[in-house]
C-alpha cells in the first residue's frame, strides 16, 4: 500500500503506512526493503541506505535488497560496498542458475 501512495505522490500516507507496517513486523526484512526502495526513489539517500542495511541484518542474503543496496552504494561512489553486495548477488544468482538447471557458461 504505501508504494502505491508514494506512486500517486502521497508520501505523507506512504511514510505512515510504511511507520505502520515496521510497528507490526519490524522483524519483516520485506518492510525494511520498501521503506528503503521508497526513501531512494524520494531521494533520501541517508535514510534509504539506514533501511535497507537493516532488512540486510535480518536477511543477509536477500536478493532483493543486496540488489537495491549495491546500485544506491554504486551512485554514491562506495566501490568496496558495492564489490560485497554484487558478490552475493552473484552467489544468489549462480545457485538460482543451478536450481532451474542452467549453466553460469
Amino acid at each position: 500500500m504505501a508504494l502505491l501512495y508514494n506512486e500517486m505522490k502521497n508520501t505523507v500516507k506512504a511514510e505512515e503506512s510504511l511507520a505502520k507496517a515496521l510497528a507490526l513486523k519490524s522483524q519483516n526484512p520485506r518492510v525494511y526493503y520498501n521503506y528503503g526502495l521508497m526513501m531512494q526513489k524520494n531521494g533520501n539517500t541517508k535514510k534509504a541506505l539506514a533501511m535497507l542495511e537493516k532488512g540486510l541484518e535480518l536477511s543477509s542474503l536477500d536478493a532483493d535488497l543486496n540488489y537495491v543496496l549495491c546500485g544506491l552504494h554504486l551512485r554514491l561512489n562506495q566501490i568496496d560496498k558495492t564489490k560485497q553486495c554484487a558478490g552475493i548477488l552473484k552467489k544468489y544468482y549462480s545457485g538460482m542458475q543451478s536450481t532451474i538447471g542452467l549453466s553460469n557458461k
